[in-house]
């Protein structure tokens, strides 16, 4: 047993000057290109080797889409339409990645002429193991990888000028809690380009004075998607008929969103 057990601990003192563990890193983990119809926009992204073993890179794209409020992606051709990875090509596209190194990719994407509104993508790093290691040494380390092994990132490509930014609130309601009054709502995205963004929503009377103000996130929507927005009121509301504006601060990469609904409360209700 003491034999046994003086064998495996020996094993365990081996096996990491065989094995090396691999991790890569990813940056940027989302792009949102623009450009005119017809026109050519790229990207460079970043992968980190930072294990100690080498690999062979590999990146790939997939289509990604919406099911209800999550977020999902498969192999491309799963999505006819609104998908931009056949638009999209990388460059390396298979390399040797040694340890401890930065390897910078470049993704170029086509914008077609007829393409109206932001298409989306999601790009895949991979990690492969190394078809053959330039080492003088049979000691030399070997990446322990699963061939599923991948990083990815969000990639958007958008027809410059054919931004279509609306909306509609539905499911308003008002929901009262032991603390305070919850209003809760849902957004959903008609137009043809993502929305998102942190903002503010003013909660006015009837009498256009000002009732409540609170922080708003506003989740990614994509076009067509649909999701749902609480938000906490520290100042119950009375009976009555009110209006609520939601503005979010625009970015580089996301327009500003504003929007005015109705909130119609009965206490009790």
């Amino acid at each position: 047993m003491h034999s046994f057990i003086s064998l495996f601990i020996l094993l365990l003192s081996i096996v990491p000057c065989a094995w090396a563990q691999t991790s890569i890193s990813l940056s940027p983990t989302e792009s949102f290109l623009k450009g005119a119809p017809g026109s050519s926009v790229s990207q460079e992204f970043v992968v980190i080797n930072d294990g100690a073993a080498p690999y062979r890179l590999n990146c790939f794209f997939e289509d990604v889409w919406f099911d209800g409020e999550k977020t999902i992606s498969g192999d491309l051709g799963t999505l006819k339409e609104g998908q931009a990875g056949y638009q999209a090509q990388c460059s390396p596209n298979s390399v040797l990645v040694p340890p401890k190194y930065v390897q910078k990719i470049k993704v170029v994407g086509l914008i077609p002429k007829d393409q109206t509104g932001e298409r989306f993508t999601r790009f895949y790093a991979q990690m492969l193991p190394p078809e053959e290691l330039r080492s003088t040494g049979g000691n030399a380390p070997k990446a322990m990888i699963g061939y599923s092994s991948k990083i990815g990132a969000l990639l958007s490509f958008t027809a410059e000028g054919t931004q279509k930014i609306s909306s509609e609130v539905i499911g308003v309601k008002i929901e009262p809690t032991k603390k305070y009054q919850v209003l809760r709502f849902q957004i959903h995205n008609t137009g043809n380009v993502h929305v998102t963004g942190s903002g503010t929503l003013v909660i006015t009377d009837a009498n256009g004075q000002m009732y409540e103000k609170a922080d708003v996130k506003l989740p990614f929507l994509y076009p067509g998607q649909t999701k749902s927005i609480s938000v906490n009121l520290m100042d119950p509301l009375k009976t009555g008929k009110y209006t609520a504006l939601l503005s979010v601060s625009g970015s580089p990469n996301e327009p500003v969103f504003v929007k005015e609904f109705p909130i119609d409360y009965k206490s009790g209700k």
